[in-house]
This record gives C-alpha cells, sequence and structure tokens, in this order.
C-alpha cells in the first residue's frame, strides 16, 4: 500500500474524531473560539514535530522564501474561514448532513483544478460533479412541496446549511491546493517540508485568531479554556489529521488525496449513530450516497 493512502485513511479517522469534538464544543463556545480550538493546543505540539523530523531524517531547518509564506498564509487563513464555516453549519444541520455538505471539497478541488491550474475534467469528472451537485440539492430544505423541482432549488438557493456547506468546501480545497503548493517550494525532504509548513500555517492562524478574539471578545479566550478537555482533544485529533493530510498531500495530488478521504463519511455516520443518536430521512441518505458517488467518481478520473 502508497504511503499516502495509509496517511489518508489515519487523517480521515482523526479528522472524523475531531470534528464530533468541535460539533459538542460548538453547542458551548462561538464559532471562531471553536475554531480556535483547532489549533490552540496543536501549536507547541507541531514544532515539536517538526524538530522530530528534522533530526529522524537528518534534514537541515529548511530555507523559507517568500513564496512559501504566501502559499502557507492563504493556505491558513481558507482553512481558518472553512472551519469557521463548519461549525456554523453544524449549529444549522446534523452532524452527518453537515459533513455530507463539507464534503464537497473533494468536487471544489476538481473544479478550481480544471479552471485555474490546466487540469480540465474528462467527461466522468464532470459526471461525478454532477451526482455530488444533485446530492447537495436533496440534502437541501424540502420548500414547497408541490412546487417541484424548481421550489427544491430555490430552497437551496436561499438556504444557510448549504451556503455554509459549499463555502466550506471552496475553502478547505483552496487550502489543500495551496498548502501543496508552499510544502513544494521548500524544495526538501517532503516528509520535513510537510512538517514545516504544519508549523507555519498554525502559527500564523494562532496569531489571528488569537489577535481577533482579544480584540472583539477577550471573554471567549477565558470561556475556552474552561472546557479544557474537550478543547485538548479537539488539538490533539487535530495534530495527528494535519500530520496525515499535509504529508500525503505532499506525496499525491490533493484531489486523490481528499477524494480518497471521503472514508472519513463512514467514521462519520458511526459516531453521528452512535453518539449523536441521529437518524436521517431516505432523501438524506440519497443525498449523502449521490456525494459519495460522486468523489468515488472523481478518484477514477
Amino acid at each position: 500500500m502508497s504511503a499516502w493512502i495509509g496517511l489518508t485513511l489515519f487523517a480521515a479517522l482523526m479528522q472524523a474524531a475531531r470534528t464530533g469534538m468541535q460539533k459538542q464544543l460548538s453547542t458551548r463556545t462561538s464559532a471562531m473560539t471553536t475554531t480556535l480550538a483547532r489549533y490552540f493546543y496543536t501549536l507547541p505540539l507541531a514544532w515539536l514535530y517538526l524538530t522530530a523530523v528534522l533530526h529522524i531524517r537528518s534534514v537541515d531547518f529548511p530555507q523559507v522564501q517568500a513564496t512559501f509564506l504566501t502559499f502557507a498564509a492563504m493556505s491558513a487563513v481558507a482553512q481558518i474561514l472553512a472551519t469557521v464555516f463548519m461549525v456554523k453549519l453544524f449549529q444549522q444541520r446534523n452532524f452527518a448532513v453537515g459533513i455530507s455538505y463539507a464534503k464537497s471539497e473533494a468536487i471544489m478541488v476538481a473544479l478550481l483544478g480544471a479552471l485555474f491550474f490546466a487540469e480540465p475534467l474528462t467527461l466522468l469528472g464532470w459526471l461525478s460533479v454532477g451526482a455530488g451537485a444533485i446530492g447537495i440539492l436533496l440534502l437541501s430544505p424540502r420548500g414547497d412541496a408541490s412546487g417541484g423541482m424548481a421550489s427544491r432549488i430555490a430552497a437551496l438557493l436561499t438556504s444557510k446549511s448549504a451556503a455554509y456547506g459549499l463555502a466550506t468546501g471552496v475553502c478547505f480545497a483552496l487550502s489543500s491546493l495551496w498548502l501543496r503548493q508552499a510544502s513544494l517550494s521548500l524544495e526538501t525532504d517532503k516528509v520535513a517540508s510537510a512538517a514545516m509548513t504544519l508549523a507555519t500555517m498554525i502559527s500564523i492562524q494562532c496569531v489571528l485568531i488569537v489577535s481577533y478574539q482579544a480584540a472583539r471578545t477577550p471573554a471567549e479566550l477565558k470561556h475556552m479554556f474552561s472546557h479544557w478537555p474537550l478543547v485538548l482533544g479537539v488539538g490533539i485529533t487535530s495534530m495527528c489529521g494535519s500530520i496525515g493530510w499535509f504529508t500525503a498531500m505532499t506525496l499525491e495530488n490533493p484531489a486523490l488525496v481528499k477524494t480518497l478521504g471521503q472514508v472519513e463519511f463512514f467514521f462519520t455516520l458511526i459516531i453521528a449513530l452512535r453518539i449523536f443518536k441521529e437518524s436521517f430521512s431516505l432523501r438524506e441518505y440519497l443525498g449523502m450516497a449521490a456525494i459519495i458517488v460522486s468523489v468515488v467518481g472523481v478518484l477514477n478520473v
């Protein structure tokens, strides 16, 4: 089995656990505070991990160039926005349906790659994108039952859940594409470059979010510490997942990594059924299934 496949499967499991804890935390703190929880305790762990990687692989500290910092900063901001949108999505819909919306990321990576990275889609690719669009449509509010498909589309266009879900997918897709560019720009050992990119991005994210919270809602920072066991759990699973994602996306095309990462859906479904005691309608099951079909199609493009 290729290394990137094992890393992706591990990352997907950790991400499912992390997002489950983030959903719990989102009922107790604001969306931005829940987002900060992802990075706060991860920061020292990320630098310790980088130090260990450089030592074990006998690699010098990477030379940082403007290109690296630019892509790392853009990826960091995109990931912050994606996490905020995802937390708001959890507050709108149930856990598994929310994750299904967010999983449009793999489709967005394919679309953005075709539009801006000179990687055109095949017919199968466009059919996969179409399947994903149908899935999102099925997950949208019902609208006026007498209005048929037109009403369903109108409900989708005015749905906060759909807006947050698609925004999550776009921002996560941009973050994935940009972090790969940042990592490859270091032109060093790929595991070390992934670790350097991870540590740099988390540093940028902590500075941005703590500054924002201190200026706007300083009381929220104290509130976060009152839930430290949950916050620590989010940080540790986030760190483990990020190591998997960053290294896998340095080794392989992000579209393939994120598509394989859709196995997270099955971990999510177990969490939703076992822990959150959620239930789904047939329409929601069909919508989630269509999204899974779409990302499997992208994998085979």
